[in-house]
């Protein structure tokens, strides 16, 4: 509902027409009247009251509020006429923007400011919101010319205040935000907020060699970092240290071009196996569970694979995580996958040494155990196989 509402407010400017005043025959029109804030009990400031946590509910509620009427009214129109009128007058967001922007001028370090620079942070970047902060000066008692500046402000004064991450798990961390984001890690003492927005930054994938040493960087300060051990990643029991263990593995281990470490499982006779039995084949490991829709959808193309491709040296390698071992042999019974299969279970060693994070998982090795392609399938994956069979020749 907020979304349809804010796209219908972006559709029609945001801002309410004010009705221009008439000008009396041989006179100049008056100067707009400037908007009336609502009377309240002053505290040194027009519209702001001694109780600062409850004017700034009550704006936020009365302007969400009205969205949802405006959007209510848009939707009830019968005609294009009467949507036409319905447009005319949107929620003003440039009043709420207003005495928000009051409310932090007074004092931009309590848990009101808080809730304000919150709410205009939403709202960053919109032109009418904006030119209203701008002339709300005085966001900082010592300058009283300096502007309300949502961003700057909550990372000045709120940096270790927890709610800050229901502000940054909003923003993406490329583009206009990045910078914020950097800064609020760099300065947060809160554990909870570095290691969210640690894990915001790092999980944008690195595009050159210098982004690439930095990411490294980020994920070490994550891995090393004590504190990260107790920020969950939503609600599943993984901290954002074992987040960032994973995912220097990956970097450091897993890459395309390092050999894969000598993983192992059992096979269906309960023998153990290991990755270095495959060495002079190419081998695709496909890393999977049998409650899996997308892996169960590989298994034709992948039969038909095996079977052309018998007699080369190829070997496919399906290892299964399911939780137990007799859900895969009771699969394998109704479904022919004619090819090596190993049993790991959910959650081991096999799984934290690959990090696996989804199914299926697939490396594809030449015969030197080399990772050479990951996560490829169909065309891609019997391209891959093809190219690394010529070159064992």
């Amino acid at each position: 509902m907020r979304t349809t509402c804010f796209l219908l407010l972006l559709a029609c400017g945001l801002t309410v027409a004010q009705e221009p005043q008439r000008a009396e025959i041989g006179k100049p029109a008056p100067a707009p009247a400037k908007m009336i804030l609502p009377a309240t009990p002053l505290v040194g400031r027009a519209g702001v009251s001694a109780d600062r946590a409850g004017d700034v509910k009550r704006h936020i509620t009365g302007y969400e509020a009205s969205c949802v009427r405006f959007v209510e009214t848009v939707q009830r129109a019968k005609t294009d006429e009467e949507k036409a009128t319905a447009l005319k007058t949107p929620p003003n967001l440039r009043l709420v923007s207003m005495l928000l922007g009051q409310i932090v001028a007074v004092n931009p370090k309590d848990d009101a400011a808080f809730d304000a620079l919150a709410f205009l942070c939403r709202y960053s970047g919109v032109p009418s919101v904006d030119a209203v902060l701008s002339n709300v000066p005085g966001a900082k008692p010592s300058d009283p010319t300096r502007k309300i500046e949502p961003f700057a402000l909550l990372l000045e004064h709120h940096a270790n205040n927890a709610k800050i991450t229901e502000v940054t798990g909003r923003l993406d961390a490329i583009g206009p935000h990045e910078k914020f984001l950097n800064e609020l890690f760099a300065k947060t003492a809160n554990a909870e907020v570095r290691g969210l927005v640690g894990y915001k930054l790092a999980s944008v994938k690195p595009t050159t060699a210098e982004e690439e040493a930095a990411h490294e960087k980020l994920l070490e300060q994550l891995a090393n970092d004590r504190y990260m051990a107790s920020v969950k990643l939503g609600t599943s029991t993984r901290t954002v240290r074992d987040w960032a263990d994973g995912q220097l593995r990956e970097v450091r281990v897993l890459a395309i071009g390092k050999t894969l470490p000598d993983v192992g499982g059992e096979d269906l006779n309960g023998k153990k196996k290991s990755i270095r039995d495959y060495r002079g084949k190419v081998v695709v490991v496909d890393v999977w569970a049998t409650w899996c829709g997308p892996c169960k959808a590989m298994i034709p193309h992948e039969r038909e694979m095996t079977k052309r491709l018998e007699g080369k040296p190829f070997a496919l390698l399906s290892v299964s995580c399911d939780e137990e071992k007799v859900a895969l042999t009771d699969f394998l019974k109704k479904t022919e996958m004619p090819w090596d299969h190993w049993w790991v279970g959910r959650g081991g060693e096999f799984s934290k040494a690959m990090n696996i994070q989804f199914y299926p998982t697939i490396y594809v090795l030449d015969a030197k155990g080399v990772i050479r392609f990951k996560n490829i399938r169909g065309e891609k994956l019997e391209a891959a196989v093809e190219e690394l069979l010529k070159e064992t020749k």
